[in-house]
């Protein structure tokens, strides 16, 4: 077995969230193969992970979304935006999908839409020192 198919078997029944927090169990995965390159000892970790931590499970697509702005900042939409992600996919081909999103996040469309609502943050200055900002 690849370390990929590992990923993507133990990633099929869950979402990427563990209530508020996210979770990192491919990360994990990755993280101690690239460390071991041993897939049993990953293995042993993933099943261990999935014992001790609470991964929400998938529940299937409530219902369809149009855009994936709709998705944004709307977990329980997570599983229709992969049902739209795939679909586009499929109609516009994986390159011309991927750089339209990139113009899209690059002209600030989405990540613009987002700011409104965050709380503030820590930003690092050009003198290396941290500072909280207000938006």
């Amino acid at each position: 077995m690849k370390i990929t198919t590992m990923i993507d078997e133990y990633g099929k029944p869950y979402s990427p969230y563990m209530g508020n927090l996210v979770n990192h169990l491919p990360m994990g995965q990755l993280a101690l193969y690239k460390l071991t390159e041993d897939l049993d000892r990953v293995e042993e970790y993933s099943k261990f992970y999935i014992e001790h931590f609470t991964i929400d499970p998938l529940t299937g697509p409530s219902g369809a979304v149009n855009s994936i702005e709709e998705c944004i900042g709307k977990r329980e939409l997570y599983e229709e935006c992969l049902l739209l992600v795939e679909k586009e996919v499929e109609e516009k081909g994986l390159d011309s999908f991927i750089r339209e999103v990139a113009e899209h996040l690059s002209s600030g469309n989405v990540l613009g839409s987002l700011s409104c609502a965050d709380p503030p943050c820590l930003c690092k200055g050009r003198d290396g020192s941290w500072r909280r900002v207000d938006r």
